[in-house]
């Protein structure tokens, strides 16, 4: 399905699909994708999880994984974003949400995923609960000091191939930023820490791929969304 002209609504084969203004292209700038949705799920300056709005605005600076996943969804559609965040002590979370209830919404989602109680992926997280409760969901000390060392060694590298005007030693300084960029990709993903901005040394913003790659792409893979 083709972009379409802003504010048109399309029949499209994806199932569930039922508005789409045309302005979520690849071409998109991240913001433009943002004010799309927002239209799309038209839901004011609240947050919607799956049938139900909430006013997170108190609950930003206290949100564990940062602020910037709440403010950047204000007036979205964030149940995908939600069910794939929250992975374990799931009912702690929805005692949280509940404190910020608003009222009941009866407009359709624009998404075809239901998140059923009994479905696939409500299943799933079920199960994956008490193995991920044993084995941790963030980076292990390993993790976490490779991706230290990749951004010292890149930051070495450089300075000293540029004092000493070395282009192999620049070159070998471009590989570990490769490296350091595509490790400090997973930092991004998850609570604010110091490691996320390391992705910020390729001249890309973490931010802005928070939304093009977590926020989009993760959350509505090979999708018109």
């Amino acid at each position: 399905m083709s972009p379409t002209p802003e504010n048109t609504q399309v029949i499209s084969s994806f199932p569930g699909l039922w508005k789409y203004t045309g302005k979520r292209s690849i071409s998109a700038d991240n913001y433009d994708w943002l004010e799309a949705k927002r239209r799309d799920d038209n839901v004011g300056d609240l947050w919607r999880v799956h049938d139900k709005l909430y006013n997170l605005s108190a609950f930003i600076q206290k949100h564990p994984g940062g602020a910037d996943w709440i403010e950047l969804t204000r007036g979205t559609d964030i149940t995908e974003l939600y069910e794939a965040s929250h992975m374990i002590n799931v009912h702690n979370v929805e005692k949280i949400l509940e404190k910020y209830f608003v009222q009941q919404i009866h407009t359709p989602r624009n998404s075809p995923y239901t998140f059923k109680t009994d479905g696939f992926y409500k299943t799933l997280k079920r199960r994956a609960e008490p193995i991920l409760k044993s084995i941790g969901t963030g980076p292990t000390k390993q993790v976490e000091f490779a991706q230290d060392l990749l951004c010292l060694s890149y930051l070495a590298f450089t300075f000293t191939g540029a004092y000493l005007e070395s282009i192999p030693m620049l070159i070998i300084a471009g590989l570990i930023l490769t490296f350091c960029t595509i490790s400090a990709h997973n930092f991004f993903h998850l609570r604010d820490t110091k490691r996320r901005y390391y992705f910020d040394l390729c001249l890309m913003s973490s931010l802005d791929w928070r939304i093009s790659h977590a926020i989009s792409h993760h959350m509505f893979p090979n999708t018109i969304l």
